[in-house]
């Protein structure tokens, strides 16, 4: 007798999981409304209080909050600051308890509420209590707090840290009574994973501090760097670090190719890079050892010669594995620099074409402040390249460099990129809808017909355009589970403006 095959059905939920999930998207979707319907959720039934009160205190910014939770006679307000009048003692704390074993994510009272000494004094008015006061505490920010107060915070904490985030206010000289307990942060938080620090003041007194700092922790998954520019030999080489966010400094740049050359990334997955100029993240992807870059963003602050743009894409096509990649976004500021090469160089597909190797790429931003010379066969280059691309973005930053050449890509040339990417949610280019449009034929608008998505962004920058209707008519054909149009230089030309804006209107769902 034969078997029947044994079926496989999903677990039921049961009620609290259900209530779980329910307090979880409050929490993400209703904003400043979400503390009052969790804590009204927490006062309707006691057999279901933990979940909304699980999520209020999760997150907190200072002690503060948790102070308050004592005898009225234990804390005052003076002048608006929060403060400790009397010794604590074990019968002050049942309230604290019940609250801090919640706490997930905890700051510093540095702000004008709170006595900027309030953990300290805190600390000092205990008598005999347990700690750590926090024991599930996994993430701390230290914002904007001078480091001379790192282990007046540490008594609080349990030993589940896995992300750390520091502020540094640094003065001239190093503070050398606080490096020694600085270095020991990676025994003393063995489990963690992401680490962010921000130097403010000065960068030379921080630098080997940070670097003897990072380097301290193999395990580091995600760092997040700011101030400090001689410090990335280090970074590279911890084995295991997959997220890299670096903001560069304005008055700061690396320029001497000997930090360059000592560059190793062995297990990069993410680049996030605000740069003064393209160069660091050309060298910083040359130095990838692995290929295993995943998504690259850059924030560029200064214009770059066409050069520069060309060693950048041919960096990604040496460097960078082709079926890891998914993700690039660079954009540019037009304004801090003058403007060289706006019309003499612009960027054509020839510039880009090492990135057609990369077949998994769901997104392609790029904004500078030269234009793009996209044609027909490019688009056709791409739609064959980037089957799953959901957002393509190649426009200039500003209307203010637009050449007054019209591009050379026409509306109707975007076909076959809707037609092969069935994901493509969003779409900023520079087109010719001023010339006649075609009617698609029904094999064309059957394949559209079967795109995954729904309704499509197009950012319309620069295009001409000289009749709305029959522009609405072939979008309606283009985009038939709707498009929505934007447009992102008003005022350029205000006929041009009020043609793309009825243009919208005609294709704006009817009510």
């Amino acid at each position: 007798m034969r078997a029947h095959p044994q079926e496989r059905v999903h677990r039921c939920l049961l009620i609290p999981e259900l209530f779980n999930f329910i307090c979880i998207q409050i929490d993400e979707t209703l904003g400043f409304k979400r503390f009052s319907t969790l804590a009204a959720l927490a006062r309707t039934c006691r057999l279901f209080r933990d979940a909304p009160l699980d999520i209020l205190w999760s997150r907190i910014p200072d002690l503060g909050r948790l102070i308050r939770c004592m005898p009225s006679d234990v804390w005052t307000i003076t002048r608006g600051e929060l403060q400790i009048v009397r010794p604590i003692c074990a019968s002050d704390c049942p309230r604290f308890f019940e609250y801090s074993r919640r706490v997930k994510s905890i700051g510093t009272s540095y702000n004008m509420y709170n006595d900027p000494r309030l953990e300290l004094n805190f600390y000092e008015k205990l008598d005999g209590i347990e700690k750590p006061l926090l024991p599930n505490v996994t993430r701390i920010v230290w914002c904007h707090v001078p480091p001379r107060r790192f282990s007046e915070c540490d008594w609080i904490l349990g030993p589940n840290i896995n992300d750390i985030e520091l502020s540094l206010s640094l003065p001239s000289a190093p503070l050398s009574y606080d490096h020694d307990y600085m270095m020991a942060f990676h025994s003393k938080y063995p489990l963690l994973k992401r680490f962010c620090i921000n130097v403010f003041g000065d960068y030379t007194s921080a630098s080997g501090m940070v670097s003897t700092l990072v380097c301290g922790w193999a395990s580091l998954d995600t760092l997040e760097i700011r101030g400090v520019s001689d410090v990335l030999a280090h970074i590279s080489a911890l084995p295991n670090l997959r997220v890299l966010k670096y903001f560069e400094t304005r008055d700061t740049q690396i320029t001497t190719s000997p930090i360059f050359s000592l560059l190793a990334f062995q297990s990069l997955q993410v680049l996030l890079l605000i740069a003064n100029n393209l160069s660091l993240g050309v060298n910083v992807i040359r130095s990838l050892r692995n290929g295993s870059l995943r998504k690259i963003q850059f924030h560029i602050r200064n214009n770059q010669p066409f050069a520069v743009w060309g060693d950048f894409f041919a960096a990604i096509g040496a460097h960078c594995r082709p079926s890891s990649l998914t993700s690039i976004r660079v954009d540019e500021e037009y304004y801090r620099t003058p403007v060289i090469e706006p019309i003499l160089h612009p960027i054509t597909m020839e510039v880009l074409r090492p990135l057609l190797a990369f077949s998994n790429l769901t997104e392609v931003i790029i904004i500078h402040r030269l234009r793009f010379d996209i044609d027909a066969q490019a688009i056709k280059d791409i739609a064959s390249s980037w089957p799953r691309l959901r957002v393509l973005e190649l426009h200039h930053s500003g209307c203010a460099l637009h050449s007054g050449l019209p591009p050379r890509l026409t509306l109707c040339a975007l076909t076959p990129l809707v037609e092969r990417c069935r994901e493509l949610a969003s779409l900023a280019i520079d087109t010719d809808a001023s010339g006649p449009l075609p009617v698609l034929n029904p094999q064309t608008i059957s394949a559209i017909g079967n795109r995954g998505c729904g309704n499509c962004r197009f950012s319309v920058g620069h295009s001409p355009i000289s009749d709305s209707t029959s522009v609405a008519t072939f979008l309606r054909q283009l985009f038939p589970n709707g498009v929505k149009i934007v447009t992102t230089s008003p005022g350029r030309c205000v006929q041009v403006d009020n043609l793309w804006l009825g243009v919208a209107d005609l294709l704006a769902p009817k009510e």
